[in-house]
């Protein structure tokens, strides 16, 4: 799941990742969940393939002059390397057209889905919106988008593709920016598919990708894992037969990226790099999914989520036959301790150097452990999400699994905008999630390691 960051300059809230209030039942407009009309008309155009061509994308383009800003404030050297993407231009414009409506951005689990919709496919993806009055006539639009393309491509050097738009509705003027820094080239893959058709993925890696495996949704819930290894000019290629039975089934690609040269690649964790959809003998769906648009209301006593959560974790594993999982005191306070630690920087954080003495301390070794960190409003979302995600399910319907920790820390109320007339939030607040999943049982073989996809502990050595 993507971290967040929201920053603050001069009374407006700069915004990464906003948040909303809860929904009840009958609930008519829930911010930052809804699909305003204007962006739910954008998307009716939107292609049928990940990574589509530009001649697919004609009329979605945020403009070569926002793109001439941006790639005007990063080096020249980057240039070669940092390409306008139109698909991402799809996806700042239906950002913008949400927040336009909601006086606030996409929740995470939307915005993932437009990212969908837009034939995006990474899944390491950073975002922005701005929001000005008036007509801008001084440029402040213009230089927050030199300035945010300084700091993500000083933090993202090996970021490889962007997506600019702005909207003007009323007195407000708003601008999204969507930055893709996972450097993976994907050819043009459509999102529909018969039944038993051959899904055919060809794509280029950067040379910093190391122990990718693809984690692919079969029939019947289960999760498979096909390792996969780059040739030397980074190009791999993945051939899978796809599912009898119709249904939408996920593909994400998961691996170690190692983007500094004094870190050992054992020192860094795996992550996903590619995560969407693919849709066997059924049509692309038109709108969000109801975990999005509904999600239940959180249990009144906080004390109380880490059990709702392995229940409905539970529930599944029963449906394989699968032993429960137990809550661990002692995996939950290092994973509470991350999880506050996470709360108090608003951001995914980068591994713990201290956690697999932890870990080991609790007699847990470090390779025996996925970790997965992120946040949500609700945890009905969260756990939509975890059990969504083929990683994470794959971890969690693992047999060897036998234990969890959970640590879940309030975070920070959502910005408000500067306009008066909106609402000011109320309900819910995000929660940062912290998951420490052991699986005791040795890999059998040909069986992968947990392979922690979002952060994780240094190995044991």
């Amino acid at each position: 799941m993507q971290g967040r960051s929201v920053q603050r300059t001069a009374g407006h809230a700069l915004l990464g990742l906003i948040w909303v209030t809860g929904c009840g039942a009958g609930a008519a407009v829930i911010p930052g969940r809804v699909l305003p009309e204007n962006a739910a008309d954008l998307l009716r155009a939107a292609p049928g393939t990940y990574q589509p061509s530009p001649a697919q994308m004609q009329g979605f383009s945020g403009g070569n002059e926002l793109g001439q800003i941006l790639e005007g404030a990063v080096p020249p050297e980057a240039h070669a390397r940092l390409r306008h993407d139109l698909a991402l231009d799809c996806l700042a414009g239906a950002t913008a057209e949400v927040y336009i409506e909601a006086n606030r951005g996409p929740v995470e689990s939307l915005r993932q889905w437009l990212a969908w919709k837009c034939g995006v496919a990474s899944a390491m993806l950073t975002w922005r919106v701005d929001a000005t009055r008036g007509h801008d006539k001084s440029g402040r639009l213009d230089r927050r988008l030199a300035a945010f393309a300084r700091r993500l491509w000083a933090l993202h050097p090996a970021a490889s593709a962007y997506g600019v738009a702005r909207r003007t509705r009323g007195q407000w003027g708003v601008q999204g920016v969507v930055l893709d820094s996972g450097g993976v080239v994907l050819a043009p893959t459509p999102k529909r598919f018969s039944p038993g058709d051959t899904l055919a993925l060809d794509l280029r890696a950067p040379p910093g990708l190391i122990d990718p495996a693809f984690y692919i949704d079969a029939e019947g819930g289960k999760v498979t894992r096909q390792s996969v290894q780059p040739g030397p000019d980074g190009k791999i290629t993945l051939r899978h037969k796809l599912p009898m039975k119709p249904g939408r089934y996920f593909v994400e690609l998961n691996a170690v990226q190692v983007t500094r040269p004094d870190v050992a690649p054992d020192e860094l964790w795996h992550r996903a790099v590619l995560l969407f959809p693919v849709h066997v003998g059924v049509a692309e769906p038109a709108a969000p999914d109801s975990f999005i648009l509904n999600p239940s209301p959180n249990p009144p006593d906080r004390a109380t989520w880490a059990d709702a959560i392995v229940a409905a974790y539970n529930a599944e594993r029963r449906r394989f036959g699968l032993a429960p999982l137990a809550l661990d005191p002692a995996v939950g306070a290092i994973a509470a301790r991350r999880s506050e630690s996470t709360a108090r920087a608003d951001e995914v954080l980068p591994p713990d150097d201290t956690l697999a003495a932890q870990l080991k301390a609790n007699g847990v070794l470090p390779r025996q452990t996925w970790q997965f960190t992120g946040s949500a409003e609700f945890i009905s979302e969260h756990v939509a999400v975890m059990l969504q995600n083929p990683s994470s399910r794959y971890a969690l319907l693992s047999p060897g699994a036998t234990r969890i920790g959970i640590g879940i820390t309030a975070g920070a109320p959502p910005p408000l905008a500067e306009d008066p007339s909106s609402e000011e939030p109320s309900g819910e607040v995000p929660s940062w999630y912290v998951e420490l999943v052991v699986n005791e049982r040795p890999a059998q073989p040909g069986e992968a390691r947990p392979a922690q996809p979002v952060e994780s502990a240094r190995p044991a050595q």
